[in-house]
């Protein structure tokens, strides 16, 4: 038996007699493919190649079916194997042979190259064989063979009229250590040099098609069908032998190694093999048609065997396998048949034997996540073992990670095959909130696989998070705009434009920056603080604020919150989260690098306020949690740049990255920042996005187009000039920053009225926005008269557009000479 990790290699030998080919066969194609783009190669160097488009497939061949090329001398004309594994036995023997049978009909080309050896980079270096004519004119219709590596090489031209529509053998054999040199017609030697001396050419391209050196030529018109490359040169014999049978017959086609895998159990193993001669019989020998030998060759006996296939029929050999236990095992069959070229064969067959099987599930434990606190909590923990003999022995439950996590084993115990065990996790949190994450290792003597490890998670929510927040930026205060009321108290110094500004989602202020170099610079000093002090308890953090970007933002890359580089051309510390504008993706950072980038689209749209929290967990950190108006949107884990270190000569800033090369400024406002160290669980980011009062349809309508509601936003301001207030423009559903009036009341006369028609915004009229049309004779102070339905001969009725919109028709009877309109929106009081 072999030892688990020991493979011992065995060296497969072919045996060849009776006055066939005594040369290993490199390469066998037997051209039989009629679809798909793949030329399979049989042989031990198994350079399966590649079929051009323009080659044929499925043409009637010397035996089965061939391959026809049309003198296309592209790569859709030819069948490529490129630098095939078959140039290493040559290389070694420094001999070949090409057998091949050609059938053809041309005579115009001087060279036709049918098989090409040789090298691509240069335009004399090869080994090829083909079809002459043109100005051959004492050999048209016939063959050569050349081998090329010098200006002095051999060429042979022989015969003629062999381009007659029918099939006809050719090989060439050429031994670069005796300068020899041979061409054979129909298993006839046709030629025969030995000058000059010559020598093989640096191979790394194999063609069929073509003359392919650098610059390809000499395209083959014709059928190839059963071509052979070997290893040394044959005899006139074995080549007369190949001419008469071609792909010889019988023959037996199986793999020169078979891989197989065990449970351990006994069982039959089948190994597959088929006559592919085209008349004769395939008969394994009567005597001794398998014999088994190496290393482990007790634990193996032929149980059965197909003796006798048709040409084209497929069988098997069946072997007994008997394993002692888990490992590898290897033997070698040698078979005896009558194979016209192959009598005996040799075939190395390995069987792993993975025994016992350890399978643990689930693959992870989550207890879930708790508002309060819960009474203790159980799962269970399955080990199987699906092996086939072998029992299981567990010899170790390892729990690390949070002590709330425990279990019942009692070890070490044993799984026997095909059986299971179970195991109890409990989760008690005590008094403890927060998230808790440990991990359990199961170890055993599994084949397969000797250690698990099952994450544990449960989450608890934090019953009162204020008291772990460590800064909190309000911006509330217009004159200390980068207040910090956390436990931290790092009070930031505002840098370029950056101010405070009263549009804010909570509270009395917000912050705003407009991303070309502002920031608040919180100091050197809140490296440690903001990293290494974050996570000294050994719970993560957690990131949380309100951002409003505005919709024609240039700034891509942007960071709310961040360790500040001051100028560096680079970043190797801290940790940062913001997002990316342009593909709206969040991330989060660490080391200073995107660690944590969430997929496209995980950001919320552009031009209005959302609610953002980054949550990094573990210890180290290895994992960001990203949530969007409190709904998790992403979960990311890295195994690179785990944590993070202490960003000591670094400071942290709010708004921006501040690399010379990468400044990310943030553009837009920024509200309610806090940082709090410990990992705040789903449930405590819903409650902080739940906490800040609802916003108005209109405040959320105007930081849409980047207003201030309480400033160039309120809706009597027309920040656009266009002479339309925004609270119009808001009814109607224009846009108050465009400074193109668009969706205005129309009027028209009819019938002696005039007739006013207007859309309306069904969430301005929700908002508590009221709207009317007032007339009136002149344009004196006089006051203005309202159009009431039913009024004075006035009709107003509406009809809806669609679900957001409907349309207002006002009818005013018009008497007078003159008469003034026009549409008035009322906010709500």
């Amino acid at each position: 038996m072999i030892q688990m990790q020991t493979i011992n290699l065995l060296t497969v030998a072919t045996a060849l007699t009776f006055g066939v080919a005594r040369a290993a066969l490199i390469s066998h194609y037997t051209f039989d493919e009629t679809s798909g783009t793949t030329a399979v190669d049989s042989g031990s160097a198994a350079a399966n190649g590649t079929i051009g488009s323009n080659v044929t497939l499925g043409a009637e061949g010397k035996f089965g079916t061939a391959f026809t090329f049309h003198n296309d001398a592209t790569q859709a004309g030819i069948v490529d194997m490129e630098n095939a594994t078959t140039f290493t036995a040559i290389n070694a023997s420094q001999a070949v042979t090409v057998s091949m049978w050609l059938k053809w009909t041309s005579s115009t080309a001087n060279r036709d190259t049918a098989i090409f050896l040789g090298s691509n980079a240069a335009s004399d270096r090869y080994l090829d064989i083909g079809t002459t004519g043109g100005t051959n004119t004492s050999n048209l219709g016939g063959v050569f063979g050349r081998t090329r590596a010098a200006t002095s090489y051999p060429d042979m031209i022989r015969s003629s009229a062999l381009n007659d529509g029918q099939w006809h053998h050719v090989a060439y054999t050429a031994n670069a250590t005796t300068d020899v040199t041979q061409i054979y017609i129909d298993g006839v030697l046709a030629g025969s040099t030995t000058t000059p001396v010559f020598t093989f050419p640096t191979f790394n391209n194999f063609e069929v098609g073509r003359l392919g050196r650098s610059s390809p030529t000499d395209a083959y018109d014709g059928s190839v069908d059963e071509l052979r490359i070997y290893d040394s040169v044959l005899t006139a014999g074995e080549i007369a032998s190949l001419a008469q049978g071609g792909a010889g017959d019988p023959s037996m086609q199986i793999a020169p190694t078979i891989s197989f895998t065990s449970n351990g159990a006994a069982e039959v193993l089948s190994i597959p093999f088929s006559n592919n001669g085209a008349s004769q019989t395939l008969t394994l020998n009567p005597t001794t048609p398998v014999t088994i030998s190496g290393l482990d060759a007790a634990s193996f006996s032929v149980a059965s065997f197909d003796g006798n296939l048709a040409p084209g029929a497929s069988g098997a050999i069946r072997l007994n396998f008997n394993p002692q236990g888990g490992g590898v095992y290897n033997a070698t069959l040698t078979i005896a048949s009558n194979d016209s070229l192959k009598p005996s064969r040799d075939v190395a067959v390995s069987v792993e034997v993975v025994d016992p099987v350890a399978v643990v599930a689930p693959a992870t434990i989550d207890f879930g996540s708790f508002e309060t606190i819960p009474s203790p909590q159980t799962k269970t923990l399955t080990i199987s073992n699906n092996g086939g003999a072998a029992d299981l022995n567990v010899f170790d439950v390892l729990l690390t990670g949070n002590a709330a996590f425990s279990t019942n084993a009692s070890l070490p115990f044993t799984v026997a095959a095909g059986g299971s065990a179970t195991i109890n996790v409990t989760f008690t949190p005590g008094t403890s909130d927060g998230n808790f994450t440990g991990n359990l290792q199961v170890v055993s003597d599994g084949y397969n696989q000797g250690l698990f490890e099952i994450p544990l998670s449960a989450a608890v929510k934090l019953s009162n998070p204020e008291t772990s927040v460590v800064s909190h930026f309000t911006f509330d205060q217009q004159a200390a705009v980068g207040d910090d009321t956390g436990s931290l108290n790092n009070d930031g110094t505002p840098v370029g434009d950056a101010q405070w500004t009263a549009s804010s989602r909570v509270g009395s202020g917000a912050l705003l920056l407009d991303g070309t170099g502002d920031l608040i610079d919180l100091g050197v000093d809140s490296g440690p603080e903001y990293t290494s002090q974050l996570v000294s308890d050994n719970d993560g953090f957690t990131v949380a604020c309100w951002a409003n970007v505005p919709t024609g933002t240039a700034a891509d890359r942007t960071r709310f919150f961040s360790a500040y580089a001051n100028g560096a051309g680079s970043l190797a510390e801290g940790w940062g989260v913001g997002q990316r504008n342009a593909s709206r993706q969040l991330i989060g950072t660490s080391y200073g690098k995107v660690d944590y980038l969430a997929p496209a689209n995980s950001a919320p749209a552009l031009g209005a306020w959302h609610h953002y929290a980054y949550v990094f967990r573990s210890v180290p950190v290895n994992r960001l949690d990203t949530y969007v108006d409190g709904v998790l949107v992403d979960s990311r884990t890295t195994a690179a740049n785990v944590g993070f270190n202490d960003a000591t000569t670094v400071g942290f800033a709010i708004g921006a990255l501040g690399r010379s090369n990468a400044f990310e400024g943030f553009a837009g406002r920024l509200d309610d920042l806090r940082v709090y160290n410990r990992e705040l669980i789903a449930s405590n980011i819903a409650d902080l996005f739940n906490s800040a009062p609802p916003q108005s349809a209109y405040d959320s309508w105007a930081g849409t187009y980047g207003l201030d509601p309480a400033g160039s936003g309120a809706p009597a301001e027309d920040p656009d000039g266009d002479g339309i207030a925004n609270s119009v423009e808001f009814l109607v559903g224009s846009s108050p920053v465009s400074g193109a009036s668009a969706n205005l009341p129309v009027g028209t006369k009819s019938g002696g009225n005039l007739v006013i028609v207007y859309r309306r915004e069904t969430a301005a009229t929700a908002a508590g926005f009221t709207d009317h049309v007032e007339f009136k004779d002149d344009l004196s102070a006089s006051p203005w008269t309202s159009a009431v339905n039913g009024s004075g001969g006035v009709t107003v009725s509406s009809v809806a557009i669609d679900a957001d919109t409907e349309e207002v028709t006002v009818s005013i009877p018009a008497s007078g000479v003159r008469i003034f309109a026009r549409l008035s929106v009322a906010p709500p009081q």
